[in-house]
């Protein structure tokens, strides 16, 4: 017997391509919704210390993409924190357990872990409005230390309450 899941989650893969659009360089890895299939996944799946500088891993629920354009992003934003190297791995390990346990799901849309100079995590989430309550929800689940950088970015740029800001 399967364990399912309360919501159908899929893996998604962004190739560092930058002769390719952002949406033409993410490609789907799978979909899973029972807490079996997503270990079978996960297991063969790259770290985050594997992948390649400008590659992104996402993780998102209901088949959604990492798009702002998308209907359930549009009114929302990306919580990004930037990640400590030693604990990269480990902290995606636990964003990803938490959302798909339902420990980190209200408001939350996705993640997304990219590779740039250093290591950022980001957090979909479909209302801007409640950025601040779920960034704190994330902080206490993940037990993420309060002085790791973190911004916001709304992803309705004319929305000048909720434009790109940094959290002190």
């Amino acid at each position: 017997m399967k364990h399912q899941l309360n919501n159908e989650w899929s893996f998604y893969y962004m190739v560092p391509d930058i002769n390719k659009s952002y949406v033409d360089r993410i490609r789907k890895v799978a979909t899973f919704n029972t807490i079996e299939d997503f270990w079978a996944l996960y297991s063969r799946m790259k770290r985050p210390s594997e992948i390649d500088e400008g590659a992104q891993i996402h993780l998102f629920k209901n088949k959604m993409m990492a798009v702002w354009e998308n209907e359930e992003n549009s009114r929302g934003g990306k919580l990004v924190f930037g990640l400590n190297p030693k604990d990269k791995d480990s902290l995606w390990e636990n964003a990803l357990m938490a959302l798909i346990a339902g420990n980190l799901n209200e408001g939350i849309a996705g993640v997304v872990i990219s590779k740039k100079s250093n290591y950022l995590l980001s957090f979909w989430i479909t209302n801007s409005e409640n950025s601040l309550s779920i960034k704190e929800n994330i902080i206490s689940t993940l037990k993420i230390d309060p002085s790791t950088s973190s911004s916001f970015k709304d992803h309705n740029p004319t929305n000048s309450r909720y434009n790109p800001r940094n959290w002190i």
